[in-house]
């Protein structure tokens, strides 16, 4: 068993030389970014310092930035200077953006005020928007820099960016203030981030005023994200409203209100969406009715959803009868799918029905195997 061991480690040690050299010495881009992968998961003591040095040192873009990535997913702390370094320093977006990524992983909290500051010196394109994703894996540490923040920056970008951060951190302290941002902040993106993010919270407290705000307000952005909120909160009170707003006439609004009954409705409400699809002039409000209806799965809507494939007035309606179609798995469905992707004439339409198809005779290869 010892001799076993020791020759387990003397090949580790050999791949480990041979990485390392391919790492200093090849000219190829594609052997160096293997090499990176390779240290990365190895989780050796021996590949830390040469990670380091090839994100500091590699000529290519590409290979700093797998460099930045494997080290937050290794878990070493010790990388946390080089990184916040790399982030300060490197020309390519990509290091940037996989240098973040890795701070946060590691739960680099001191380097948040300074990752803030850099931002808003030098924006790094499409950064901002990434950036809750990222900084979630801080957890609630995070929490007392995203709560100043959201209360004090006087860019609504960042006060708009903690607010997603702390819904996707989901730490019920962050309630008070992301309340008073959603209620008082000047900025409309500000409100609408707070709000979704409050749906994330699990607080069903703040259901009453999420119905009252949608009789106040005006402005859509708001109305949807106020949808999103009572659909994760499944708040079953507000099915009147998300019905009555199928039929709004902005899209985001629409949208969100299909997502919120998907989570909350029944098959109860089957009527009302058939009434919708039959009678509303609409044909976007037709289809998120189409939708539903599959969705709820009550089979009594068959013949409607068959015929919006057929005959459906647009692309988009005879799209969304495919996906309400295969929802519903009712018998032969797969033959009306199929007959739909021949005689569909639109590219977008076809595309979508074939791709649902595909999906749907998956299924049934699964289950057949």
């Amino acid at each position: 068993m010892e001799e076993k061991n020791r020759n387990m480690e003397t090949a580790i040690t050999e791949e480990i030389t041979y990485l390392v050299y391919q790492l200093q010495e090849s000219e190829y881009e594609k052997a160096r970014h293997y090499a990176v992968l390779s240290l990365g998961a190895s989780r050796t003591e021996e590949a830390l310092p040469h990670l380091l040095r090839t994100l500091h040192n590699d000529t290519n873009g590409t290979v700093r930035a797998m460099s930045a990535n494997v080290l937050g997913n290794r878990g070493d702390k010790r990388a946390i200077p080089a990184l916040f370094q790399a982030f300060v320093s490197d020309s390519e977006v990509a290091v940037q953006v996989n240098a973040i990524q890795s701070l946060s992983k590691l739960g680099a909290v001191e380097t948040l005020p300074f990752i803030f500051d850099r931002l808003r010196e030098a924006p790094v394109p499409g950064l901002l928007a990434a950036l809750p994703v990222f900084l979630a894996y801080m957890g609630a540490p995070a929490l007392p820099y995203l709560l100043q923040t959201l209360r004090t920056d006087e860019f609504e970008e960042f006060r708009s960016c903690s607010a997603t951060t702390l819904g996707s951190i989901r730490d019920i302290g962050a309630l008070p203030d992301l309340l008073h941002s959603f209620r008082y902040d000047a900025a409309l993106r500000v409100r609408v981030s707070s709000v979704r993010a409050l749906g994330k919270l699990n607080d069903t407290s703040i259901l009453q005023e999420l119905r009252d705000t949608l009789e106040t307000s005006i402005e859509p952005s708001i109305h949807a994200a106020i949808f999103y909120s009572l659909g994760a909160l499944r708040d079953v009170n507000s099915l009147s409203d998300m019905l009555n707003a199928l039929m709004n006439e902005d899209a985001m609004v629409r949208y969100e209100a299909t997502r919120a009954l998907e989570l909350v409705g029944s098959r109860a409400l089957t009527p009302q969406l058939q009434h919708i699809y039959q009678n509303h002039a609409n044909p976007e409000t037709r289809s998120c009715a189409i939708v539903l209806m599959g969705v709820l799965g009550d089979e009594s809507v068959l013949a409607d959803v068959v015929e919006c494939l057929e005959l459906g007035a647009t692309p988009q309606m005879r799209q969304c009868a495919a996906y309400s179609l295969k929802k519903l798995g009712a018998k032969n469905y797969i033959a009306h799918l199929q007959r739909a992707a021949e005689r569909e004439t639109d590219p977008d339409a076809k595309y979508h029905i074939g791709k649902v198809l595909n999906s749907a005779l998956s299924s049934v290869t699964s289950v057949t195997a």
